[in-house]
């Protein structure tokens, strides 16, 4: 629950989850809602709470001070560390493609 995170989605306006128990049955609920393929998600994750829901996105990105086991599933790594510019430059990523 990082107000920072919130502002910054909003800001780049880029729908996001925030502050959740369960990620992967929210997400998968989200989805479901909204008619949208998993495999079209992208999800940045840092720690091992992350894992189960890492593994069902078809993007999953963690910062470069992520767990090991977060960043071995990870299809980027960003150059910078969590709450250093992540979602800047993951934005930057994906609008570059």
């Amino acid at each position: 629950k990082n107000g920072v995170v919130q502002k910054r989605a909003e800001k780049l306006n880029i729908p996001f989850i925030q502050g959740v128990e369960n990620k992967k049955t929210t997400l998968k609920a989200f989805l479901v809602e909204n008619k949208i393929d998993s495999s079209k998600v992208a999800f940045i994750g840092n720690d091992t709470n992350d894992f189960e829901v890492m593994e069902i996105v078809g993007l999953p990105i963690s910062p470069s001070d992520a767990h090991d086991s977060i960043k071995e599933i990870s299809k980027i790594i960003t150059k910078s560390n969590g709450g250093n510019g992540v979602i800047r430059e993951v934005y930057e990523i994906i609008k570059n493609k």
